[in-house]
């Protein structure tokens, strides 16, 4: 059992649409980054180590499931423009995440949207 693509699908159904691009950019550094880091250590760790690394790897795989149960929340069935309001209301990430930031607000666009057309 490993998280194979889901290092690529989290981010994708967590990052607000606003910073969409910017986070998938974020998560594609990171990801090569850590892959580059693994593939250098791998084969001195596996010496050191021996079977040990693969203990190593379960505890990360334990420590990502725990940090996924945890800390995010369910986007199944949540439009991709509601995403910023899941997190404003998350016990955790609201304390880092407020609408008063300045933030994108899709009911107020479509209000001054309606009223300069009228």
């Amino acid at each position: 059992m490993a998280w194979g693509p889901l290092g690529w699908l989290v981010p994708t159904e967590i990052v607000p649409l606003e910073t969409r691009s910017a986070g998938q950019s974020v998560v594609v550094c990171v990801n090569l980054f850590c892959t580059a880091l693994v593939a250098q250590c791998f084969l001195a760790t596996l010496c050191h180590l021996q079977f040990g690394i693969f203990i190593l790897f379960a505890c990360m795989i334990l420590i990502m499931t725990l940090f996924i149960y945890f800390l995010l929340s369910e986007t199944k069935q949540v439009p991709i423009e509601e995403i910023s309001q899941l997190w404003e209301q998350h016990w955790f990430w609201k304390k880092f995440v407020s609408d008063d930031d300045g933030g994108y607000d899709a009911e107020k666009a479509k209000e001054q949207i309606s009223s300069s057309r009228s």
